[in-house]
């Protein structure tokens, strides 16, 4: 079994401050330009099988074939970003790669199935917005993995990125978004 037969669309960040990381990468590595959502809303937050919270920041564009994201989150409640990066432990790195499959329910599976437990599932946005888990591979690989449906908003916000890598060639620009 392939678990990675998607291939990964996105590599995110940990950071202290999501908008100078954007900047900072963009300078390097010619990213951008970016979106930045803050407070994102989510609902029906639950890690490691118990309800929570996780408030957070985030800003994604387009780093060459793939998104690139950096976030923060800003509560200390128990999830899948302090696993890896403690809150104000000062920690900050590559935190996971983003997959879009088909069917949500059978690669939760399939994870599953090769011994990776499940880290944290949760809504963004509202009735129009999409399910995200993330699965915890560090034992494997050192970061953990989320996982999207391929549904409309998930797409849109792919399209967004990329669109704006194309078309605009002030990479350093970061416009407001909500979801």
């Amino acid at each position: 079994m392939s678990l990675l037969r998607h291939p990964f669309r996105q590599i995110a960040y940990a950071v202290p401050d999501p908008v100078e990381a954007a900047l900072r990468h963009s300078a390097l590595y010619g990213s951008g330009p970016f979106f930045h959502a803050r407070h994102v809303p989510v609902r029906d937050f639950v890690y490691r099988g118990q309800p929570g919270s996780f408030d957070h920041s985030t800003v994604f564009g387009q780093w060459g074939d793939v998104m690139v994201e950096f976030f923060i989150q800003h509560n200390d409640a128990p999830s899948h970003g302090h696993d890896m990066f403690p809150f104000g432990s000062g920690q900050v790195g590559m935190h996971h790669v983003a997959l879009i499959v088909p069917d949500m329910g059978r690669a939760l599976a399939e994870f599953a199935e090769a011994g990776f437990e499940l880290a944290s599932t949760f809504h963004v946005g509202g009735d129009s917005g999409f399910d995200v888990a993330m699965i915890d591979t560090r034992p494997a690989n050192g970061h953990m993995i989320e996982l999207y449906g391929d549904v409309a908003p998930v797409q849109a916000a792919y399209a967004l990125a990329l669109d704006a890598a194309a078309s605009d060639q002030e990479r350093a620009r970061i416009t407001e978004i909500s979801f």
